[in-house]
């Protein structure tokens, strides 16, 4: 029987990166998928969550939220998120960075598309347990 259930993320402000801890994303209830991201280092403040990737803190404690990411560099993510399932958005002091290591499902038109709408440079990283592309794109 499949039954049909509510769950809860908790999904970045900046970035839009869906907080994992360990094997889980989604939680039965908003409490335990907020202490979850708390627990993985997340930053909520005033119904707003930032990711790692999105925040640092300073050297007297206080949270330093990074400027808005362009709208042109999400839709590449979540159009990237989309073919490979896994393409996490990393920002950088001259860059913006997205991983993506399901790159079997990436094609070169998938490239192309992505290229008509913004300028950016590959770079190839391969381990022995996978081969993955990361998408550099200067600020």
């Amino acid at each position: 029987m499949i039954i049909h259930g509510v769950f809860f993320a908790v999904k970045c402000n900046r970035c839009g990166n869906i907080c994992e801890s360990g094997d889980y994303q989604y939680w039965n209830d908003e409490s335990a998928a907020e202490e979850s991201a708390a627990e993985s280092e997340w930053h909520i403040d005033n119904g707003k969550h930032y990711c790692p990737n999105c925040h640092e803190i300073d050297e007297n404690d206080n949270v330093l939220i990074y400027l808005p990411i362009p709208e042109s560099v999400k839709k590449a993510q979540i159009f990237l998120q989309s073919i490979t399932r896994y393409a996490v958005l990393k920002d950088r002091k001259d860059s913006f960075r997205i991983e993506i290591s399901n790159i079997q499902y990436l094609s070169d038109a998938d490239l192309a598309w992505i290229r008509s709408k913004i300028d950016f440079e590959i770079e190839k990283v391969v381990t022995p347990r996978q081969e993955k592309i990361i998408i550099i794109i200067k600020k």
